[in-house]
This record gives structure tokens, sequence and C-alpha cells, in this order.
């Protein structure tokens, strides 16, 4: 039995169309360049085969062999053992005959012949044989030793015997879809006991039922540790997280290499959030599997704060050991200790810093209570920004920036000269003149600043401002964001103790009573939200403070002067991420 099913474009039985969309060979790869050579006496050019497969030297699947087969179909490809089609974007030149249908099909780099001269595409160089029939699976190849050669496309009633396949037989016709069965004594015009069963060395292995991808998150301060555990290994390509949020945010990032074994952790990828938009962000792991398909896994959700932080650290009254306020609660179990003793602690979107009591020595944090980095060696104080540390030496002759990784002299770079403070945050890194008490901006490159104030008594960075109270701290001003003179600050409040920012705004407290209150905006505009303290830290959506006894900390609920307790005495607190 045979019978022509499709030898013109378009032509496509539904029956076969639905054996590719069940066995998925409705699948696309990259695209390439069309490098063919082809001409084939007035007839379209076949689609450059790189559009249809995995690219040179990856295995494919069956599925894939045949959509490679079927753009020839569709392309009214003829026979002609004289000339043939190149596709330098994954192998060939493929013969247009019946062989170089098959080593096209199988995404072969070179076009053997059938059997002669070996090794030809039935040696265990390029193939595997088959022992029935019933094993016969879409994208295998029927060889007639020595001289014709099928390209298998799947069957249409296994328990039946009913096939289809794919087939370059000779200068009168074009290649063709042809139906034919196990029953049948001659197929293709040879008899059936004469024909070998093939299957390609460079068939993809089968992606077992319920392979999956999971996706895991873990947070250090504005960076996040993206990583995929996978059930089974040797199934997929690569990885890409597709990551979307507010805003409108949609990026897509490529990760590492996969885990050693099923089940364990691999594909990372570390991922800044500094400067996102605070909210809930869905990171999908895609996976390029060996169908050459991309496959989409459960998504997993990843809060981002905004810019500064909002977690809550502090360091005990005796300063005998750091902690972190687990969130809820205002007892002991509350907190979690994360560190030993320290002389001071700094925090901001970086992370959390603390330095050493005996050697005065900076380290950070890890995100695991205990683990701690030394990073730098003494010096007189810090500041930390969203994404970096500076620090001022010990004799405050320079300000330098730690490179981000190791301790020595060699992971710090000097930015600039002396200075009597340094203030950092969202908006950026400032520091004091000691000569003239002036305040400069750092603009990003070592040793460039720009003046933007003359003395003031302290500053606070925000994440887009920078506030200052003034030497004889009567008035708290804004930098407008250009110029250093009298103009290019606008006074917005009265008299202030100190001031503290962040990214939940501007603060100060009274020197007449100790309030504390907070900036609305607006010049003249403040709302008192709550009474005396010893200090306060402002997160991206807190404000903390510690009673003026040091006895007990507490956060602003948000409304009137109201505060609950979130923990008992301390010595400082930082926000940070």
């Amino acid at each position: 039995m045979r019978s022509n099913i499709a030898r013109r474009t378009g032509i496509r039985t539904a029956t076969l169309a639905a054996i590719a969309v069940a066995a998925g060979l409705l699948v696309s790869g990259p695209a390439h360049a069309d490098t063919g050579t082809y001409v084939n006496n007035g007839n379209a050019t076949p689609t450059s085969t790189g559009t249809l497969g995995t690219g040179v030297g990856q295995k494919l699947t069956g599925a894939q062999m045949v959509q490679r087969a079927l753009d020839w179909v569709s392309h009214n490809v003829s026979y002609n053992q004289g000339q043939s089609f190149s596709d330098a974007e994954v192998g060939g030149p493929y013969r247009t005959d019946c062989g170089g249908l098959v080593d096209m099909a199988w995404q072969l780099t070179s076009s053997p012949v059938v059997t002669t001269p070996s090794p030809g595409i039935d040696s265990s160089t390029y193939s595997t044989k088959l022992t029935s029939w019933s094993q016969l699976q879409p994208g295998d190849a029927l060889a007639v030793a020595g001289e014709h050669i099928n390209l298998f496309a799947g069957w249409i009633n296994q328990s039946a015997g009913t096939f289809h396949y794919i087939a370059e037989d000779n200068p009168s016709v074009t290649t063709g879809e042809y139906s034919a069965s196990t029953s049948d004594t001659s197929i293709d015009g040879y008899p059936k006991s004469s024909f070998e069963l093939l299957r390609s060395n460079n068939l993809a292995p089968a992606i077992p039922a319920g392979f999956s991808v999971t996706a895991n998150a873990q947070q250090d301060g504005s960076t996040v540790n993206l990583t995929s555990t996978v059930t089974a290994n040797g199934y997929i390509n690569y990885v890409n997280y597709v990551i979307t949020g507010p805003g409108g945010y949609n990026q897509t990032f490529r990760a590492g290499g996969g885990p050693a074994s099923p089940n364990t952790t691999g594909y990372a990828y570390t991922w800044n959030t500094n400067g996102l938009t605070a909210g809930t962000y869905s990171v999908q792991p895609v996976a390029n599997e060996i169908d050459g398909a991309d496959h989409s896994y459960a998504a997993t959700g990843v809060t981002v704060a905004p810019s500064g932080g909002n977690r809550l650290y502090g360091l005990s009254s005796d300063k005998s050991a750091v902690s972190v306020w687990n969130g809820t609660g205002s007892g002991p179990g509350a907190w979690t200790v994360i560190g030993g003793a320290a002389t001071q602690i700094y925090a901001g979107g970086f992370g959390l810093f603390a330095t050493n009591p005996n050697d005065g020595s900076i380290s950070k944090y890890n995100g695991t209570p205990g683990s701690w980095t030394v990073v730098g060696g003494p010096g007189a104080t810090y500041a930390v920004s969203n994404d970096h540390l500076y620090g001022l030496s010990s004799d405050k002759s320079a300000v330098s920036v730690w490179n981000g990784t190791g301790s020595g002299p060699g992971a710090w770079t000097a930015i600039g000269g002396a200075a009597t403070q340094i203030y950092a945050g969202g908006f950026g890194l400032f520091a004091t003149n000691p000569n003239d008490g002036s305040i400069s901006k750092y603009n990003g490159t070592p040793g460039s600043w720009t003046v933007v104030g003359g003395p003031g008594a302290t500053y606070a960075v925000s994440n887009d401002h920078l506030y200052g109270l003034s030497s004889d701290k009567s008035a708290v001003s804004v930098w407008n964001g250009t110029g250093s003179g009298p103009g290019a600050w606008t006074a917005i409040g009265g008299a202030a103790t100190q001031i503290y920012a962040g990214g939940f705004g501007l603060f100060a407290t009274n020197p007449n009573d100790g309030s504390i209150s907070k900036y609305n905006g607006t010049p003249g505009s403040w709302t008192v939200v709550g009474g005396p303290g010893a200090t306060y830290a402002v997160g991206a959506s807190s404000l903390y403070g510690i009673s003026s006894d040091f006895s007990a900390v507490s956060t602003w609920t948000g409304s009137g002067t109201s505060w609950t307790a979130v923990g008992d005495s301390a010595s400082e607190i930082a926000v940070g991420s």
C-alpha cells in the first residue's frame, strides 16, 4: 500500500498534523540565516534547517527531525544527486537524494550515504539498529542496504500497523509524504523484508514525565541569589529567569550552569534589585530543554523593599551582641542574635556592617546568623548606600569605597581626600571638608567631587535628597540638586537637634521638647509623630527609635504619635537590607 499524501507546498494531511502536535513537532528553535546554495529549477529554496533544529553539535528530538524533513516536502525539493543544499548553521551540504534527506533531518554535520562507502548512515557512527517495527518512533529511518532510505514520520494507527514516512524517491517526483503498513509486502517499491530500521545517534533522550524545575530565591540585602532545582539531569540546555514586576518591569536573565546531580541547586544568577520600584516581583524559570523548546515552570515571588531596606538591626546595651528583629513581637524571642561584640553598626541598602572592638576591623553580615566576612581594617567611620560601603580612614585623611570583595588594601579604592564626616544613602555619598566645613557630593569617579553647600551642623541622605541642619541648628534645609550657594538650598523647617532620613522620608527632633516630627514634603509643613527619644533610624517604610533611657526600641505605627514596642534595651539601631 503506497499512497502519495502530499507533494505540494501547504498540503499536509490533518492526520499528520495531529500527530505532529501530539508529539510536539511544531517546535521552532533559534533562527539562522539561510546559507543554502540549492537551485531547484524554479521551486522554492528550502528553509534554513537551522530554524527548525537545535544547532550544530546538539541533539534534537524525533519531532524536530520530522519537522525538518517536512520543510523539504513543503518546498517541493526535487531529487538530484548532483546538487545539494548547504546550511552552515547546522551542517551539510546535504545531497538532495534519499540519504541527504535523512542526513538533513537528523542534523548531521555531513551527508553520508546509506551504506557504502563505510561508514554509511546505517553504521554505529550515525545510528543504532532496531529489532522490531513496533519500536519505530518519529525520526527513525527505514533503510535498504546500499539502495534506499526513508524517514519514519509517525504512526497513523500503531495497532493496525499503519504509518507515515517521508521520501526522496527519484527525479520524477519531489520530496513527499506517504503512508504504508507493516502488513505490506513491499514499501516504497522495496520488499519489506529488505529494510533495516535505524535510530539516529543524534536523537535527544525523551524528557521524563513529571520533569520539573523549581526556582529558589535567597535575598541578601538588595542582592537576590537565584537558583533552580531540577528533578533530573541532562535535559536542559540552559535556563533563563523571566522577572516581571511593578512599573512594567520585565527582564530576562541567562543563568549559569546546572547542578551536579538531581534535586540539588544550580543555574545560579545574581539579581541586583537596587533602584527597583518596591513591590512583589515574579521570577519564572524558563528552561530551554533538549527538544529545543522553551518550557516555563512555576514562578516564585520576591518582595523588593523600597531602596534602603526595612530590616531593623540592634546592638545590645553592653555592645556584646548584634541582633535582628524578626518582624513581629517585642520580647527576647522577637530578636535573633546574628553576631558578637561590636563597637558600632552601619546599615543601608547594601546590607549590614559592624566594627570589631578588638582590632577595629569592619565586617559584612552574610545573611546567616554568625556568618560575617571581614572587609576592611580600622577606620574613623563608615557610611552605607544602596550599593556601596564607604569608609573614612582612621586619621580622616582619605575617603575610600570597598570594591565588594576582599579585605586588604587592594579591596578598597581611595576616592577622596580628607573629610570630617561622610554621609550616604540612596541619593549617593557626601563628605564634609575639614578646612572650611563645606559639603561635597561624590560624582562616582575617584577624585571627582562637587561642592554643594557651605558648613552645617549635620546632614542626612534619603533616596532622593540631601538634607542639612544649619551650623547653629536654627534651620533645616534641602539641597535643590544643583549649585552650592545659598540659592542652592531651600529652608524647609526651623530649629532641630538632629535630623534623620531614609526611604521613609525626613524626620527632625525638636530642641525644646525633644519630640520628633516628619517632613510632609512642603517647606514649613511638619507633623509631630512622637515624643522624646535617644536616637532614631529611618528605613524604607518605617521609623524606629530608642527610648530616652535606652530601655526600649519602638516603631512608629504611622498614625499620630502612636508607637509600638519591638524590643528591649539597645545601645544603637540601624536599618538596612
